[in-house]
């Protein structure tokens, strides 16, 4: 998925933007990260889908129920999609 170089950089700007983070507001940081909540709950089959290929994991299970997808693969726990 990533590099060790990738990995580096990505620990580095954590440490960076870290003092920042901890002196930004409660609330701020609650809304940032309900946000990114929001965005890999929209994302969530591709981001599936495309970590799949990337690590030649075979295909996906889907459960279908009235109000939910289940999508169960070897890469992950499980996911549950609200179709509500």
């Amino acid at each position: 998925m990533s590099t060790d170089e990738e990995f580096k950089e990505a620990v580095s700007a954590a440490k960076k933007a870290f003092p920042s983070w901890r002196n930004t507001p409660i609330t701020t940081r609650q809304r940032v990260m309900l946000k990114l909540q929001e965005l890999i709950r929209r994302d969530m089959v591709s981001i599936l889908e495309h970590s799949m290929t990337v690590t030649f994991i075979p295909k996906q299970r889907n459960i279908h129920t009235e109000t939910h997808v289940i999508i169960a693969s070897p890469l992950c726990n499980c996911f549950r999609i609200n179709l509500l």
